[in-house]
């Protein structure tokens, strides 16, 4: 009879664990939970990029072995976005090392944009990374808002792969994904500053996503 009542009062606590877990499993997504997940949302944006002052510090000198190594070289770009949370001004560090003939290469740096739209200090850091392919003197179409014509100059695609990471602001702790083609110009008028394959003028379009967390 003791055997008898043991087991009905451990059948019954198994029971209520169970209906316990139940209800659990069954219980709404909690509001941090739910938070979490309208937040991962992503949002898409497209970019042209150009910049605004000319290179300055880094290294750049010539390789034995036909090549050109460019280290660390800053340059100044303005970002016109869709998206006002990356829309701003863009401060890279460049480092390639190009083929001294034909111009084609490697390219990686690091960069800093500092959004107009994403609130007090914000900006985005992050890399990038990608292949300068020569086209040859081909025809290029310069967008009517940048200060050169459109005509016949040697030219190369860079085609760039960035990531980045939001700091401060509105964009705090969201990343950045980004693709980007660039052309790259040398209009052959100054052989003294810019021979070639070095990059005279350059603009690029692309597009990515920001991941808000």
């Amino acid at each position: 009879m003791k055997a008898l009542k043991c087991f009905l009062v451990l059948f019954s606590f198994v029971g209520i664990m169970l209906v316990g877990c139940s209800d659990q499993t069954q219980s709404p997504v909690s509001p941090t939970d739910q938070v979490s997940m309208e937040k991962n949302i992503p949002h898409y944006y497209s970019a042209m990029d150009f910049p605004v002052a000319p290179p300055e510090g880094g290294d750049i000198r010539s390789i034995p072995g036909g090549k050109i190594q460019f280290k660390k070289v800053k340059v100044t770009e303005a970002v016109v976005a869709t998206d006002s949370r990356v829309s701003g001004q863009m401060v890279h560090y460049l480092s390639t090392m190009i083929d001294a003939k034909t111009g084609n290469g490697p390219v990686h740096g690091s960069f800093t944009i500092f959004p107009t739209g994403a609130g007090e200090n914000a900006m985005w850091e992050g890399t990038y990374e990608g292949i300068r392919s020569y086209n040859g003197k081909t025809f290029v179409t310069i967008p009517s808002p940048l200060p050169y014509p459109s005509g016949i100059y040697d030219n190369w695609t860079l085609t760039l792969k960035l990531v980045g990471k939001g700091k401060g602001g509105e964009i705090d702790g969201w990343q950045m994904f980004s693709e980007h083609t660039l052309i790259i110009i040398n209009f052959g008028n100054d052989l003294t500053h810019y021979p070639f394959p070095m990059p005279q003028f350059w603009f690029g379009n692309g597009e990515g996503f920001l991941k808000e967390h």
